[in-house]
């Protein structure tokens, strides 16, 4: 599978029930030109074949991780950003990029300041909410974190803001405008992010329950890592914004979707693989955080696939 067809695929299970980007969109030239056009809004796509120095922008940078993970090294941290996950930078931020999975392939969103210098952008900033903010460094930090794996809204305006882009010939329109506005009116409510990002012992705890989904709980992990249940879950939420709970739940969906698209098991036996006792549980759970049930989910994989 090419690059091309590695986006176009990936881009149509962001959002698994809304409408596709149209097929003849060319996600290559998307990739191919890394130029940065002089243009308040401008989106580059690219996989992560090789280490990306470290580098300040003038322009306030979202990188979106559509498969694999990326290593962003930022404010001496080591900062993982996972599949499906929104890491934003302001224009403070001093960053280099470094690969740990080298069919990563990033969407880099950029946003110039002048974007922000009158209108609706300059009223949406002014405002009191943790992007606002983060977009005027209050408060000094300089990355913000939003782990969206199951957030079909957000995932969803992601998907047409490029699939926008792409149909406007990789140029700004006032449609893009809107689903910028809309995706930061979106994360201002979301109520999932962090200020800090997952470091390594996140991304420890991460493969553990990884590893062993099926049987993760929170008080099985804390006696793992001889860690205090209460220090745990604040130390979770604290750098991947999600509860250990929320954590937990997202791998076995993930986990889930995987197995539904790969093999031919039931749904029963799916349910049981991934931890749940129960197929109706496991019904609710899947239906409430995708919006379909496992079998339209099946049945929507493999026909993409075709």
């Amino acid at each position: 599978m090419n690059l091309q067809e590695n986006i176009k695929q990936q881009l149509a299970f962001m959002a698994p029930n809304t409408q596709q980007l149209d097929a003849q969109v060319s996600f290559s030239r998307l990739q191919a030109d890394h130029r940065i056009p002089d243009e308040d809004i401008f989106i580059v796509a690219h996989q992560m074949q090789q280490n990306v120095p470290l580098h300040q922008h003038d322009f306030y940078e979202f990188i979106y991780v559509i498969n694999g993970t990326v290593l962003n090294l930022i404010d001496d941290e080591a900062i993982y950003i996972l599949p499906n996950s929104l890491f934003l930078m302001n224009l403070q931020s001093r960053h280099a990029l470094k690969i740990v999975d080298s069919q990563a392939i990033i969407i880099n969103i950029g946003l110039r300041k002048e974007l922000f210098a009158a209108g609706v952008f300059a009223q949406f900033k002014a405002e009191t909410n943790p992007v606002a903010d983060f977009l005027r460094n209050k408060g000094h930090h300089s990355y913000l974190y939003y782990p969206l794996p199951h957030d079909l809204q957000i995932n969803a305006t992601i998907n047409y803001l490029v699939g926008e882009y792409a149909r406007n010939q990789f140029h700004s329109s006032y449609s893009l405008q809107a689903f910028v506005l809309l995706l930061l009116d979106q994360l201002q409510k979301e109520k999932k992010y962090s200020y800090y990002g997952v470091n390594q012992r996140c991304m420890k705890i991460i493969s553990m329950i990884n590893s062993d989904c099926q049987h993760a709980s929170l008080s099985a992990l804390a006696q793992k890592l001889n860690f205090n249940e209460n220090y745990l879950s604040r130390y979770v939420k604290k750098y991947t914004g999600n509860t250990v709970s929320e954590l937990i739940q997202g791998i076995r969906l993930k986990k889930s979707c995987s197995l539904l698209t790969e093999t031919d098991l039931s749904i029963e036996k799916i349910a049981q693989q991934i931890g749940y006792a129960s197929t109706s549980h496991f019904y609710r759970i899947f239906k409430a955080n995708l919006n379909v049930t496992p079998e339209t989910y099946r049945q929507n994989s493999r026909i993409q696939s075709n």
